[in-house]
């Protein structure tokens, strides 16, 4: 889905999002921290944007450093996985 701000053009995948935005909301919960202390809605749309496949692309998103990787960067990794896996299987029936 393509969402427009302005006059700026964003490509975003909306159900990715919002399953990351859920594992966010699980995650916060875990550690009895806010959800933005996880990360922003500004990184989880980064995310929806690149889908990232390893840390290291992980790293390149803004927001995303060493110590949020080190944090989360595993269980991001495979919702972002789960989500290619779903469209995948969609994609071909």
């Amino acid at each position: 889905m393509t969402a427009e701000k302005g006059r700026l053009r964003v490509d975003i995948d909306l159900e990715l999002f919002e399953s990351l935005r859920s594992w966010r909301k699980q995650t916060a919960e875990e550690a009895a921290v806010p959800a933005f202390v996880v990360f922003t809605d500004a990184t989880l749309t980064a995310v929806a944007m690149e889908h990232p496949t390893s840390e290291g692309a992980l790293r390149r998103i803004p927001g995303i450093g060493q110590v949020k990787v080190e944090r989360y960067g595993s269980a991001l990794l495979d919702v972002v996985r789960r989500h290619a896996s779903q469209t995948s299987r969609r994609d071909t029936q």
